[in-house]
């Protein structure tokens, strides 16, 4: 079997739904770098070579990449039938809610944003491990002595000074392997599935101009208004509300707070200024887009993008690192940095 080497973090069938043309080939992207919007191939689009591919001393194995294709395929009817909702109510069975949980566990574990973040998470935290045992005269010397290190303390401790010189200057850097991010994939699978498998799911409905997008983090967690921004949001936050678009007229949303099996039309919703497209999951999916914002229509995203500041249209969520010595601040993961 020819083993795959382009790997779509938003699946080639999820796109289709914003799809254009006689077969939906082809999509309309933003890209938050050059602030310019253009229509590209679906095969061209959110795809990254041998994303997925895990080294392994007989060559690449992509068996990641086709059990991925396994779970979309599972997903796309449970997608397809609420995309046909009318309501005012819908119904997901047991399986097909677990199937799609799944999937959207895997969708927000995939993407770039999200492995980026456990790869900082990772190389902060061994960074910041390392500091502390460097700092440490006494355990320094007695650890170098245990792996063989030979030399006077006076020698070993002239290295343990110039090795945390180093590190605080930024000259020594410590980076985890590409391959500590898929764990976060499989945590998608494992951990975030069943969360979302028991929150409340309704549907929302939007039939007027302009249509839902979606960006290239499709699954957003945001959290509510009274939430300290100084703490994380995520799927077991009991607050955050989750949702990711489905196609330009659905969206589900799903929150452990929520009603289950409702839907309803956004027009119709009383004191919300429908006309105002970035109100308020346009702006989610936006907001929380890593670098790429998808849509049915230029005009679908020039209306959100013209509503924006060019600050705003810019915006990315990323980690951030609070408090903490003073000394380790270096090491927090710098702004702008790209997977």
């Amino acid at each position: 079997m020819a083993r795959a080497k382009r790997h779509h973090y938003v699946p080639q069938f999820h796109q289709r739904f914003f799809g254009v043309g006689i077969e939906v080939e082809r999509i309309w992207v933003y890209d938050k770098t050059t602030d310019e919007i253009n229509l590209r191939a679906i095969k061209n689009t959110a795809v990254i070579g041998n994303y997925y591919t895990l080294p392994q001393s007989d060559g690449p194995d992509d068996t990641l990449e086709r059990a991925f294709a396994k779970i979309e395929g599972d997903a796309a009817p449970v997608i397809d039938a609420l995309c046909a909702a009318d309501g005012p109510n819908f119904v997901v069975d047991v399986a097909s809610r677990y199937v799609l949980a799944r999937y959207l566990g895997l969708l927000h574990g995939r993407v770039p944003a999200t492995r980026l973040a456990s790869q900082q998470i990772a190389e902060h935290l061994a960074s910041i491990t390392m500091d502390t045992r460097l700092a440490n005269r006494e355990g320094f010397l007695k650890e170098a002595r245990e792996i063989g290190w030979t030399g006077t303390d006076e020698e070993l401790d002239a290295r343990r000074i110039q090795m945390l010189e180093r590190m605080r200057s930024g000259e020594l850097v410590i980076k985890a392997p590409e391959q500590v991010s898929l764990n976060m994939v499989a945590l998608g699978l494992e951990a975030v599935a069943p969360l979302i498998a028991a929150m409340g799911w309704w549907l929302l409905k939007r039939s007027t101009f302009p249509h839902y997008i979606v960006g290239d983090d499709p699954v957003t967690v945001w959290p509510s208004n009274t939430h300290s921004k100084h703490l994380g949001v995520g799927f077991g936050t009991p607050d955050a509300e989750i949702s990711v678009p489905l196609d330009p007229e659905t969206l589900l949303v799903m929150g452990h707070n929520v009603p289950d099996g409702y839907l309803f039309r956004e027009e119709e919703l009383p004191s919300v200024p429908w006309w105002y497209p970035p109100w308020p999951y346009h702006y989610r999916t936006w907001a929380r887009a890593h670098r790429f914002v998808f849509g049915a229509s230029r005009a679908d995203l020039q209306a959100i993008q013209f509503m924006m500041t060019p600050k705003e249209r810019g915006l990315s969520a990323g980690l951030q690192v609070v408090g903490g010595p003073e000394e380790w601040r270096g090491y927090a993961p710098k702004s702008g940095e790209a997977a």
